[in-house]
């Protein structure tokens, strides 16, 4: 893919999915803009260097495992709970996206043979930024937020009830996050719906699970 549109429209795409993330869960974003934009621009470049590279089936793995770096380094939460922001808003994402993919093929808008070439590979990433947004005004009109993740990063996370429970959904996600990127890579498209199926069922359990926490604070 061509180096700066690909560039501009990852970072556009990781600043929304950081966006989406801090306000599902309450997370103070003012006079972190800049910071925020560094870290979108290094996640596109190391996107693009694995692509690159022939290992873009790596590229959204390493970038979750990158963002939560990022979050539990700047915004000073534990890696625990930085792990649910990011696996949260990059599964959400996930999801819109594959729904876009194969609504795309069936209607015949684009070919699954040549969705990663130019500017198809860009259609994506584009029709997702609107449903992004509206989903960010979704959860403020709303209030879907959660507030349940605290903001001192000294808090000790309990492996208990919970936190156990909600590692399992996480780790679960996760898997097969990277497993629908490995069966994408390999043309298994029928068992890419498998994953997605699984992955919404998942991240059902997540968001109620944790509105449930919520509550009971």
């Amino acid at each position: 893919m061509v180096y700066l549109p690909f560039i501009l429209v990852s970072i556009l795409e990781t600043l929304l999915v950081l966006w989406f993330g801090f306000t599902l869960f309450n997370i103070r974003i003012k006079g972190y803009e800049i910071h925020m934009f560094i870290i979108a621009s290094l996640t596109a470049h190391i996107s693009y260097s694995l692509r690159a590279d022939e290992l873009s089936y790596l590229a959204p793995l390493v970038q979750i495992v990158y963002i939560i770096i990022c979050i539990w380094g700047l915004f000073k939460i534990q890696v625990f709970y930085s792990a649910v922001v990011a696996i949260s808003a990059y599964a959400y994402f996930s999801i819109w996206q594959s729904i876009i993919f194969f609504a795309g093929n069936a209607w015949g808008l684009f070919s699954i043979e040549n969705v990663d070439r130019v500017p198809i590979g860009y259609i994506i990433p584009f029709l997702t930024f609107p449903i992004g947004l509206m989903s960010i005004w979704v959860v403020r009109r709303f209030n879907l937020s959660m507030d349940w993740i605290p903001s001192n990063h000294k808090q000790k996370v309990e492996w208990t009830g919970f936190n156990l429970t909600l590692t399992f959904i996480l780790v679960a996600i996760f898997i097969l996050y990277g497993l629908t990127i490995y069966l994408v890579s390999l043309g298994a498209y029928e068992y890419v719906v498998i994953m997605n199926i699984l992955i919404v069922i998942l991240y059902y359990l997540l968001f109620n699970f944790s509105k449930r926490k919520d509550r009971q604070l």
